[in-house]
């Protein structure tokens, strides 16, 4: 293991992490320092390119008329009043878009890798998506969904014309909720589909599932409703798009989780050849999963830029990102536990329901969290049936941890539930039921393939950095002051691989830097500081030297976006094959100027040399030497395939103090456990953590996309209606990286960027009921508002006082 805190090297051990894949011989002087990313000082100074900030000259604005209504017939638009106002360009529906050929985006949206679980439709067929179409021609399916465009000179144009369109609705019955979407007889969002089921797949051996259940001891059942949450990005979604009548091409300034899958998606949807559109996504502020997929306002502004011969933008209001942002979670789980008397987990039955929205982009969340749903234990047999339906609500797509936050939440509070109904101490019955480092690689009961861990050890560390045994006296002490101090531990695993393919092209320039293209998608991650580090140790070039090249489709060709917490992998495995070839080109070169063979030259501690001269270049100055000699360009490309997943891994502990008269929750100490592989930069993946853990507060305690039951609206249209963290509301977190090497790339890099938010929601809630249990409550459900725990406490009391009566 490998161990940072603050930035600190503890030590190191390549332990339990099974054979590796060729890996690199590498004098670490960069990785794995704290170095301070070289991209904020552009950003804090207002020199980022976002979206937003790109403008070009004779540029018109784009405004959506949205569906008030979460599901209705398209009975007539009338814009005649609109596109007579001044200013105004033109008026686009549903109609216009079928009648010009636009295709549906082709969200594609089940897992592609060879690990992934296979997800398919009712009976083993194929799964309906249900089309999306920029505009619908016919009905609306949820709330905000736009079903016209204006463009007009100027923003307040478009808006005043967009307020002038006048839709005729046929209002139709709908639905919000899953467990509603599979009633017989539920209002059908989609008259193409049989009913509002469209994946049903079962995994595991039932047979042995059933033989445990009935052999076992005792069965504990646990069920829950993750609810829906937003990503509230720092930076709302927009889009510009330009047409060159010229060239017949198309050019996007779009922010998204990565270029070319913008440009290979929307290039279908306007039916036109790769070359002819070009996305250029630089700096994006924040994505957490909402930018992975194209927007219908993408495809609509580079149909209307050529339609009117002019520059097209579109800039969502923070009201439309609440409203139409792609949307996070909403899963309804089911899981029963069969234990033996003495405690050992024998199998685990679950039902996983995902709300998928009104179409479906994305079933990563249902698939992913399908794979670890019996998280870090050694349970040896589990049936689950994961099913996915259709609801009249924005759709859903991955969100930090996609699908991972949920089943770590009903494994986590499972335990809990069956050490408080049984008499175990809570973590013992977890130690007992841990994967065992001597077990990896590990198959889990669902066919995952952990590939290395020591989940143990990171819970015995995580408790000892929470300080768990100072803890009753810390109860104590706020029991003097009325408050209810609770305590919360939970244990997880997630998985990281997302989109296969990644390329990587470095070239060595005379000027004396590095230019390396890859193909992920930074938003915030600090890719132009840890892949330099890379790049740094790899070649033996300072870290200053080296330019990251990412976000323009005329530049990066190939690659897969960042996602799933891929980037890092992806991108170190790609730059170590590239430097391979680097090398050998740079030894033919060296070789011309040393006038001896390829073979004669070596390559160390950073320098190209021979035995016979006491001259040898770096690859700087190489390449300054083979320009003036005409020798050719220094650069190297590689691509890679990897299907291989990684499991980072860690535990969480938290301590919340609870008023009992007003049900406020005060976060008052969390500490986090995280083995990511190979830490490139401790500083950012801390950072990373630190980030994750609020997000996962903010969804345990303040965050919901609420639907009103009565009439399908939501409820939570702007940052007063939707609660979110707070710097004043976290504590100073206390955080370690332990570091176990994945057998599975070149410098055995698991992920950084998720494990943080991975356990909190049922770290948080478990501390929660932990000061809540002598009242007697044994559930509450997220977000655990004020409101809510002072309910659950005068409910619990209520029920007493009935009992007693």
């Amino acid at each position: 293991m490998l161990w940072f805190r603050s930035g600190k090297y503890w030590g190191a051990t390549d332990e339990n992490s099974g054979a590796h894949m060729n890996r690199p011989e590498i004098a670490f002087a960069a990785i794995g320092r704290p170095l301070r990313r070289k991209e904020d000082l552009r950003l804090i100074t207002g020199a980022g390119q976002f979206s937003d900030d790109f403008s070009l000259d004779g540029q018109v604005y784009a405004v959506m008329v949205r569906s008030p209504h979460p599901h209705a017939r398209i009975v007539a638009i009338d814009t005649a009043r609109a596109r007579a106002m001044r200013g105004v360009l033109g008026v686009f529906t549903g109609a216009d878009i079928a009648a010009e050929g636009l295709k549906p985006i082709p969200h594609d949206p089940l897992p592609k890798t060879r690990t992934d679980l296979k997800l398919t439709g009712p009976g083993g067929g194929s799964v309906f998506i249900g089309p999306h179409a920029l505009l619908p021609a016919h009905k609306a399916r949820h709330v905000g969904e736009a079903v016209a465009m204006v463009v007009g000179e100027t923003p307040t144009q478009a808006l005043d014309a967009a307020e002038a369109v006048a839709v005729e609705y046929e209002e139709l019955p709908w639905v919000a909720e899953a467990n509603g979407a599979i009633e017989p007889g539920a209002p059908a969002v989609w008259d193409e589909a049989a009913d509002n089921v469209l994946v049903d797949t079962m995994f595991g051996d039932q047979t042995a599932t059933e033989r445990a259940f009935a052999a076992a001891d005792h069965v504990v059942r646990f069920d829950a409703h993750i609810g829906r949450v937003t990503a509230v990005t720092m930076e709302p979604r927009a889009a510009l798009a330009q047409y060159d009548a010229a060239m017949d091409r198309y050019t996007l300034y779009a922010g998204s989780g990565g270029a070319v899958r913008q440009k290979r998606e929307l290039g279908a949807v306007l039916g036109i050849e790769p070359a002819q559109l070009r996305v250029i996504s630089y700096d994006v502020g924040g994505n957490f999963g909402a930018r992975n997929r194209p927007y219908v306002e993408f495809g609509l502004v580079l149909w209307a830029a050529r339609k009117l011969g002019r520059p097209v933008k579109y800039t969502a209001t923070r009201s439309e990102a609440f409203l139409t942002d792609y949307q996070g979670r909403d899963l309804v789980t089911s899981v029963e536990l069969a234990l033996r008397a003495d405690g050992r987990f024998l199998a685990l039955r679950a039902s996983n329901i995902s709300n998928v929205g009104a179409r479906c982009v994305s079933l990563s969340p249902l698939g992913k969290g399908s794979a670890l749903v019996t998280g870090p234990y050694a349970i040896p047999a589990a049936t689950l049936r994961s099913r996915a339906v259709f609801t009249n609500t924005m759709p859903t797509n991955a969100y930090r941890s996609s699908g991972r936050p949920e089943v770590t939440y009903a494994m986590e509070r499972l335990i809990d539930r069956a050490a408080d109904e049984l008499g175990f101490d809570r973590v013992a019955l977890r130690r007992r039921n841990l994967i065992r480092p001597n077990a990896m690689p590990y198959v889990n009961a669902v066919g995952a393939p952990y590939d290395s861990g020591q989940y143990a050890a990171n819970m015995d560390l995580a408790m000892r950095i929470a300080d768990w045994k100072g803890f009753a006296a810390r109860r104590r002490e706020a029991k003097r002051r009325g408050r209810l101090l609770g305590l919360g531990l939970a244990n997880y695993v997630e998985s990281s691989i997302g989109a296969p393919n990644e390329r990587a092209e470095v070239t060595v320039t005379p000027a004396g830097r590095i230019a390396v293209v890859i193909g992920t998608q930074a938003s915030g991650q600090g890719h132009e500081t840890s892949f330099a580090q890379v790049m740094s140790d790899l070649l033996g070039v300072p870290v200053e030297r080296i330019d990251i090249v990412a976000g323009d489709t005329d530049v990066v060709t190939v690659g897969g976006g960042s996602h799933s917490g891929r980037s890092m992998r992806h991108a170190a495995t790609v730059f170590a094959k590239a430097t391979t070839d680097l090398i050998a080109k740079g030894k033919g070169i060296a070789a011309t100027l040393l006038e001896t063979s390829a073979d004669a030259i070596s390559f160390a501690d950073g320098r190209f040399g021979v035995a016979s001269s006491n001259r040898s270049f770096d690859f700087l100055e190489l390449a300054h030497e083979a320009a003036a000699q005409g020798l050719g360009p220094l650069a190297a490309a590689a691509d890679n395939e990897m299907h291989d997943p990684v499991f980072p891994n860690g535990c969480a502990v938290c301590e919340v103090e609870v008023d009992p008269e007003t049900g406020g929750v005060e976060l008052t100490r969390y500490a986090a456990v995280d083995d990511v592989g190979r830490c490139i930069n401790p500083m950012i993946v801390h950072g990373q953590t630190h980030g994750g853990i609020a997000q996962g507060v903010g969804e345990a305690l303040w965050e919901q996309c609420f639907v009103d039951p009565q009439s399908g609206q939501p409820l939570c249209g702007s940052l007063m209606d939707y609660g979110m963290p707070r710097a004043n509301t976290m504590p100073s977190f206390a955080t370690e990286i332990v570091e176990v090497l994945s057998p599975t790339n070149p410098l055995g890099i698991k992920a950084g960027g998720e494990g943080g938010t991975t356990p909190t929601l049922a770290v948080v809630v478990s501390a929660i009921l932990d000061a809540l249990k002598g009242y007697g409550v044994r559930d509450i459900t997220m977000p655990a508002t004020p409101f809510a725990v002072w309910q659950a406490i005068r409910g619990a009391q209520a029920n007493r006082a009935a009992t007693a009566a």
